[in-house]
């Protein structure tokens, strides 16, 4: 007996349950009102599931008292089960065991099912990502078909996809043929990935300039060369802009009779062919040099040169360009005057400093002999009463007395200082 009621006590539920199934399923298939499952404690049979059926008169709980021959029959089948060693908790655990074996086939199905949802998902995402992509993109086979294109291709060609698909490499690609596709093909098979540049031929006939990153891609048996081609239209202009511009300011670098230098790190570091001219030596011998090797110690206002260039440059540095006159000297030594320009540069994000000197000691001995006639001048006419002076006329036709005597004053009533910018 105890066997019989220890054996239901360790059923886990879902036995249970699968229990009052049969018992539902044999009431409906059967016919039969009351399909039970009993289980004997002492001299009374108690029903332990009862079906759900319509006119059954008992329910779970329910208890009958056993007549004496009954309750033989139930010991016998206890004794028989008791001779096989029914073992409870045996059969749960390979019940447990069963259940464990198709539970983790179910979660291993769900889980494929779930891993092949979300390929899906993101396989649709990448093609709609390609799609949408600026870039043109080409499948193409070793033997040059294009199998597949997205919108940009057909954008950048003016094709339609099906035009497209009729096409080879050949018909779009100015630089390749059948001669040169093959070890372009092989090189990418060996080295995965190329980047290169190349001209696509469009519809109409227009070569576009394009930026092209090929990719070696295999799908089972077969090869393909993914390709992504980037449209360089407008970086190509712009590339040529800037050449012209380059050559246009090295021709003025290069033919300026200025010396114009570039400095940085305390040092020259490039210089024009008239810096050469100006400073009597070659460009070897100014690039690494510092500044102020091509100055004399002082300045002719009493000034240290190198305590006064520094100042200077600082000031070009933050952005406040500089124009002096400045007293340099050539390699020999000798001195000569100069007006010199400092402004700031910064080139590839490094700043720099470009002077501009310009040799001006002609011009200085120029005004010199003009400021010494000037004097002899003025020595010679303070000592004549006549008037003695040049007269000249401007383009709008203004007159100014560049040179009067002090005469002017007794036939005009006018100082030399009074007529020298106006005379009408």
């Amino acid at each position: 007996m105890e066997l019989a009621k220890n054996t239901f006590e360790n059923f886990p539920d879902w036995i249970l349950e699968k229990w009052q199934s049969i018992a539902d399923l044999l009431a409906e298939i059967i016919g039969i009102p009351a399909p039970l499952i009993m289980k004997n404690e002492n001299d009374f049979m108690e029903v332990f599931i009862s079906s759900h059926s319509e006119n059954n008169p008992y329910s779970s709980g329910a208890k009958e008292k056993l007549i004496r021959q009954f309750k033989r029959v139930i010991e016998l089948d206890l004794a028989l089960l008791q001779s096989f060693e029914f073992k409870t908790s045996q059969l749960s655990a390979d019940i447990v065991r069963e259940i464990a074996d198709r539970k983790l086939a179910e979660a291993w199905h769900q889980e494929r099912r779930d891993h092949l949802r979300h390929t899906d998902q993101v396989l649709k995402l990448v093609q709609s990502s390609l799609e949408a992509a600026s870039d043109a993109l080409y499948w193409m086979t070793p033997d040059s078909r294009i199998v597949k294109v997205n919108n940009a291709a057909c954008r950048l060609l003016g094709y339609t996809r099906n035009e497209l698909l009729q096409l080879t490499v050949f018909d779009v690609d100015a630089h390749y043929n059948e001669e040169k596709w093959g070890p372009h093909f092989h090189e990418l098979r060996k080295l995965g990935t190329l980047k290169f540049e190349s001209e696509q031929r469009t519809k109409d006939g227009q070569l576009i300039p394009v930026e092209i990153v090929a990719n070696y891609i295999r799908f089972g048996d077969e090869e393909y060369n993914c390709a992504f081609v980037r449209d360089i239209t407008e970086r190509k202009q712009a590339e040529e802009v800037h050449r012209q511009i380059e050559l246009k300011y090295r021709t003025l670098f290069e033919s300026a009779d200025d010396a114009i230098l570039l400095f940085t790190g305390g040092a020259w570091v490039d210089c024009n062919p008239g810096a050469s001219k100006v400073f009597h030596c070659t460009r070897e011998q100014i690039i690494g040099a510092n500044p102020i090797k091509f100055s004399p110690p002082m300045q002719p206002s009493g000034l240290s040169s190198e305590e006064d260039a520094i100042r200077k440059i600082n000031l070009a540095f933050t952005g406040e360009p500089q124009f002096f006159e400045w007293e340099h000297i050539r390699l020999d030594g000798t001195p000569f005057a100069a007006e010199v320009k400092l402004n700031r540069l910064d080139l590839a994000g490094q700043p720099y400093m470009q002077a501009i000197v310009r040799d001006v000691s002609l011009r200085k001995l120029a005004e010199e002999k003009i400021r010494e006639k000037d004097i002899q001048f003025r020595k010679l006419s303070a000592n004549v009463s006549d008037l003695i002076y040049q007269f000249t006329r401007r383009p709008d036709g203004t007159y100014f007395v560049p040179i009067a005597s002090e005469g002017i004053r007794n036939i005009f009533g006018c100082s030399p200082e009074d007529v020298l910018d106006d005379f009408t």
